[in-house]
């Protein structure tokens, strides 16, 4: 085997280091998903973003992790219905 040269398939494989989520394609959508947890006022919660490419879902999965760090992200509530005035709208 002199002079031969082998590449190992899993070293030209890049992998996302351990929490950062996870990204993959959606057949009914035609796009790639991302899942990522941000912990959210000291809780935990998943958020998924799509996207053409597996680069833009890995920047969106990036800025929402920048965005949870700073503090800038709300908690979602889904199963709280709330109602606002015209009143309360104008005031944010």
């Amino acid at each position: 085997m002199k002079g031969r040269i082998t590449i190992n398939a899993k070293d030209t494989k890049k992998k996302q280091t351990y929490g950062n989520g996870s990204i993959y394609f959606v057949e009914s959508r035609q796009r790639f998903a991302g899942q990522v947890y941000l912990t959210i006022d000291g809780e935990k919660e998943r958020r998924t973003v799509y996207g053409k490419t597996k680069k833009i879902v890995k920047d969106k999965m990036r800025e929402l992790q920048i965005q949870a760090l700073s503090g800038n992200l709300e908690k979602r509530n889904r199963n709280k219905v709330e109602i606002k005035t015209i009143h309360q709208l104008a005031k944010r």
